[in-house]
């Protein structure tokens, strides 16, 4: 699931307001960004284009089993979303202090967040978020406790556009989506979506994509759409 594209996962959010409002690790994050985006550069960004990338980032980052192994792919996507490097450094200073203020993180994420550290993000950034962390986790820089710790449990669930925007970020082949067609892998697919009618204009979707690669091989399709219900139990 880790390698779907973005739109199948995360849904943009239109407004900074709607990251801000009753949100107290995003108004901290804001505050610092505002404190940082031009320490160096100016970064021609909307602030909500970077919190987008962010929490886009932090979801692709909790579907993958080894995130530790990428590092440098993650930094890399980033940069090409975003246009820049320092744009790039930029927001995974921020998944950094994201992940790190977490209830719960996992061995592959606390993986992750070490290999990050290491990689010398632009440091007219990293250490203001740092510095962040470890004043929200109540430590000093030895370690040693002096007040209650601040956690978070920010939702990172895929949260899909609707089918029809699925190809408004950047055009995609449904052959590779669904693993060349695979049942199981269209069965995941089809329901990162909640809503029956969503899930089968999706079905609908990769079934146009299927006839349209079959009629090359000169095969005979078959339609996957029939008897679908609530829970999404594909007619395989």
């Amino acid at each position: 699931m880790r390698n779907l594209p973005r739109t199948f996962i995360y849904r943009d959010r239109k407004e900074l307001d709607e990251f801000l409002k009753d949100d107290e690790l995003n108004n901290k994050l804001y505050d610092i960004f505002l404190v940082v985006k031009d320490n160096y550069y100016n970064l021609k960004i909307s602030a909500e284009a970077i919190f987008n990338e962010v929490y886009y980032q932090c979801t692709r980052l909790m579907l993958d089993p080894h995130p530790e192994a990428r590092v440098w792919d993650y930094l890399n996507d980033a940069k090409d979303n975003t246009g820049w490097r320092y744009t790039s450094d930029m927001v995974f200073s921020m998944v950094y202090a994201v992940l790190s203020l977490q209830q719960e993180v996992n061995l592959p994420i606390q993986r992750f967040l070490r290999i990050l550290k290491g990689k010398n993000l632009n440091q007219c950034y990293f250490p203001y978020f740092e510095d962040m962390v470890v004043g929200m986790s109540g430590l000093d820089y030895e370690g040693e406790v002096y007040e209650e710790p601040k956690r978070f449990k920010s939702d990172f669930s895929p949260c899909p556009e609707p089918p029809e925007r699925l190809s408004a970020y950047k055009p995609f082949i449904w052959s590779e989506v669904t693993n060349d067609y695979d049942q199981e892998q269209i069965r995941l697919v089809v329901n990162l979506w909640s809503k029956k009618e969503d899930k089968i204009t999706v079905l609908k979707m990769i079934e146009d994509a299927f006839d349209f690669d079959e009629a090359f091989k000169g095969k005979q399709t078959y339609s996957l759409i029939n008897g679908v219900d609530d829970d999404m139990e594909l007619p395989f």
